[in-house]
C-alpha cells in the first residue's frame, strides 16, 4: 500500500509538471535554485569518451568547483581558476556569459533569455525534459535540458554544439539548505600543488 501510494505521488507530480509549459517549468527551476539557499552537488562531464568529475558548492551567485583537472573559485566578483593542463591559477573578473560557461547551476537565467525551449519529445522517468536553441547565432546548436520533477532542480543537460561536439552534464547527490560561509569562496591555496604560480589578468 505504502509503495502505490508513493507511485501515485509521484505520478501526480508528473502530471501536473507535463501539464506546464518549457518556459514555466525553467521559471520553477529558477525559483528552486534561488530558494535553496546554499546547494551542494556532484556533477560529471562527459565528452568524446572522456569524462570529469567533481564537485560544486553555490550559494547565491558565489560557488566553488573542485576537480582533479579544474579547480575555480569566485566570491562575487573574483573568479580564481586552477588548470592542470596550464599549471597556474588566473585571476578575473569574469563577465555573465564566462559565469554561465562555468557554473553548471548556474547557467538556468542564461538558458531563459537566450534561448528558445520546447518540450522534448522523450521524456524520461522523473524528470521533464526540454530542447533549448539560441535565439541568435552561436557556437551552441542546442541544448537538452532536464529537471528534476521532485525538486525543480536540474539534473542534467546535453549539450551539442554547431562542430557536432557534445557534451554530457549529469548532477547528483544535491544537497540545499547548506551551510556555506563566504570563506568557501574564496580561493584556497593548499587545494593546488605547492608552487602553483597565480596570474592576475583582472
Amino acid at each position: 500500500m505504502k509503495r502505490i501510494l508513493t507511485i501515485l505521488i509521484v505520478t501526480v507530480a508528473w502530471l501536473g509538471m507535463s501539464a506546464q509549459t518549457p518556459t514555466a517549468v525553467l521559471e520553477s527551476a529558477i525559483r528552486a535554485v534561488d530558494r535553496a539557499g546554499g546547494i551542494t552537488a556532484s556533477y560529471q562531464v562527459s565528452q568524446d569518451g572522456k569524462s570529469m568529475s567533481g564537485r560544486v558548492a553555490m550559494r547565491g551567485s558565489k560557488f566553488v568547483m573542485l576537480s582533479t583537472e579544474v579547480k575555480s573559485w569566485y566570491d562575487g566578483k573574483t573568479q580564481w581558476t586552477y588548470s592542470s593542463a596550464t599549471g597556474e591559477v588566473n585571476i578575473t573578473t569574469p563577465t555573465a556569459v564566462d559565469l554561465q560557461m562555468t557554473n553548471p547551476l548556474a547557467t538556468l537565467r542564461g538558458l531563459k533569455q537566450g534561448f528558445i525551449a520546447t518540450k522534448s519529445k522523450t521524456q524520461p522517468a522523473g524528470g521533464y525534459a526540454m530542447t533549448l536553441v539560441p535565439k541568435q547565432r552561436s557556437q551552441v546548436k542546442e541544448v537538452v535540458l532536464t529537471v528534476s520533477t521532485q525538486s525543480s532542480l536540474p539534473v542534467k543537460a546535453d549539450v551539442t554544439m554547431r562542430d557536432g561536439t557534445r557534451a554530457t552534464l549529469t548532477i547528483s547527490s544535491v544537497k540545499t539548505r547548506q551551510s556555506l560561509p563566504d570563506a568557501t569562496f574564496k580561493f584556497e591555496r593548499s587545494l593546488v600543488p605547492e608552487g602553483t604560480p597565480v596570474v592576475d589578468l583582472r
